[in-house]
């Protein structure tokens, strides 16, 4: 009883993030707005790798802002104080609290980005067969194949390949983007 509990309560926060990071995505540029969430979920697993290596922009600048602080605080005295960071984030270089919150952002920010191409992730895994699992971390999650490349490799079309992906994504789109799917519904 409390498992099931758990898992509605783990899917109800994946979902609260997905709409969170989506957001965040479109604002920093990864993704369209004004796509439909079939062809939002392609350019999600497009850009798959891109969105995950971008969390170590964060670490960075994580990693300078914790500079500041230390300068700021005194801990490492004769450290030169690294302003430039937070002055670009537009935070004060001396409000200690206005970097510790920024700090914070960033990390709360990576978390979500992680947890969302988790999700993203376990639906393929879950509403994928084993050779299309295989195609999508080819494709998408693992390594750098091209579609030519995989049709090279197994003697298909890249048609099938194609057809291959799109079921899954069909799959997997209502999942990620439950509202935005009824409201295309509703509007046909």
């Amino acid at each position: 009883m409390n498992q099931e509990k758990d898992i509605e309560k783990g899917v109800s926060l994946e979902q609260s993030i997905v709409k969170i990071v989506i957001t965040e995505l479109v604002d920093r540029g990864f993704i369209k707005k004004e796509i439909n969430t079939f062809e939002r979920t392609k350019e999600i697993l497009k850009k798959y790798k891109r969105i995950r290596n971008s969390t170590k922009g964060i670490d960075k600048q994580i990693k300078n802002l914790e500079k500041d602080l230390e300068s700021i605080s005194g801990l490492k005295p004769g450290m030169k104080r690294n302003s430039f960071t937070a002055a670009s984030l537009g935070i004060n270089p001396t409000d200690y609290d206005g970097i510790y919150s920024k700090i914070n952002e960033l990390r709360t920010s990576k978390v979500k980005i992680n947890t969302f191409l988790d999700y993203v992730k376990s639906l393929v895994d879950d509403n994928a067969d084993v050779e299309d699992k295989d195609l999508f971390d080819k494709l998408y999650f693992t390594a750098n194949f091209s579609v030519q490349d995989i049709c090279d490799e197994t003697g298909c079309e890249s048609s099938t390949i194609y057809r291959r992906i799109n079921k899954v994504v069909n799959r997997i789109y209502i999942e990620l983007f439950p509202d935005s799917y009824l409201d295309e519904l509703c509007n046909k």
